[in-house]
């Protein structure tokens, strides 16, 4: 019989008010970037300008990715897929061969200069209980995911890989 588990993760919903502060934060922080870089002298004005753009782009892209997307896991037969979904929109991001995993560890016990030449964050949050690190090859390059598995998607993986 195949075996077929699904999780979907995202971020914890913050309150309306929360919501509400971060956004006016960002944008009255922005504005007053702007502000500062208006008194500069033109040189330096148009540098710091695209260093402002430069940092919203990186705060939009964090928003999107941490507080926004939600990532799906699917365990089907022997291949682990993961998706991101922001808003209608789902998208395939990853498919790995569960005999392709080397390991699978909780973030919290990995060493950051595991040589992974590619890491993929496929979680909201990137470290706590419950946020692990699998480990995988394409070729002879060793890439890594992040993900936050249910205990039952986990125990599932835990069957195949060695550890």
């Amino acid at each position: 019989m195949a075996i077929m588990i699904r999780q979907t993760v995202s971020a914890e919903k913050k309150s309306f008010g929360q919501t509400m502060a971060y956004i006016f934060g960002i944008v009255i922080s922005i504005n007053i970037l702007i502000e500062l870089t208006n008194l500069l002298p033109v040189k330096y004005a148009t540098v710091s300008s695209i260093l402002v753009i430069i940092g919203c782009a990186i705060v939009c892209s964090h928003v999107i990715n941490r507080k926004i997307a939600k990532y799906t896991y699917v365990l089907l037969e022997k291949e682990l897929i993961f998706y991101k979904e922001i808003g209608t929109r789902e998208k395939k991001v990853l498919n790995i061969k569960i005999q392709d995993i080397e390991d699978i560890k909780p973030v919290k016990k990995v060493h950051k200069g595991k040589g992974c030449s590619k890491v993929h964050c496929l979680t909201s949050k990137l470290r706590g209980k419950g946020v692990y690190i699998g480990h995988y090859r394409v070729g002879e390059k060793l890439h890594g995911f992040i993900f936050q598995p249910n205990q039952d998607l986990y125990r599932e993986l835990m069957k195949d890989i060695p550890s």
